[in-house]
């Protein structure tokens, strides 16, 4: 919108210029010879106003890419706020943990978790523990007979999202070995990492 209102009064004001200047701008009476002058004054005032609005642009722009590693201002994240994901390795009959790191200064936020695998030659349950927040959790990994058969996933969600206990804390997800015979364990956290105190 800006920029065609710009072009359109610098397009008049350059055609009504240039109609004085066509005339014989020192031929021509003195007061055409002023409003020629003014004329020319707005068109070079236009020129510094587009200029300074495309340095603007860009600097905004610039700022933006700047800031493009950080988490937008998205529902449980707050403005700032660093992106966090763990994930464990692909394990056969082992643990399967998950970790959100901290840093210094820094307060964890735990905000979604996802655990999944196969099941194991003799059907059974598997702890999911998360640790890190103030109060540990306990989740069931319901694990079915059948070493290539697929176990329900336990998928959790916190809103809002669930914080460490003290600055430069870890939050693990970890998951008990779903039994012998298993061949696929996973886990995987996500969540953000901010300067504001648990």
């Amino acid at each position: 919108m800006l920029g065609r209102l710009l072009q359109s009064k610098l397009a008049r004001a350059a055609a009504l210029a240039a109609a004085i200047v066509a005339g014989g701008y020192f031929a021509a009476p003195q007061a055409a010879r002023a409003q020629a002058d003014v004329l020319s004054a707005i068109l070079l005032q236009f020129e510094t106003l587009i200029t300074n609005v495309g340095a603007s642009l860009g600097s905004n722009i610039g700022t933006l890419a700047t800031n493009s590693g950080r988490t937008p201002n998205l529902p449980g994240y707050p403005p700032g706020a660093t992106a966090l994901q763990g994930s464990s390795a692909d394990v056969a009959a082992g643990s399967a943990v998950a970790t959100l790191t901290s840093a210094a200064s820094k307060t964890a936020y735990l905000c979604h978790f996802r655990c999944t695998g196969t099941g194991a030659t003799t059907a059974v349950g598997a702890d999911i523990t998360v640790a890190g927040p103030t109060t540990s959790e306990i989740y069931i990994m319901g694990v079915v007979s059948g070493a290539t058969a697929i176990n329900a996933p336990v998928d959790v969600s916190y809103a809002p999202c669930l914080p460490a206990s003290a600055v430069n804390t870890n939050i693990t997800v970890t998951m008990a070995s779903l039994g012998t015979g298993n061949l696929h364990a996973a886990c995987a956290a996500e969540g953000y990492l901010t300067a504001t105190a648990p």
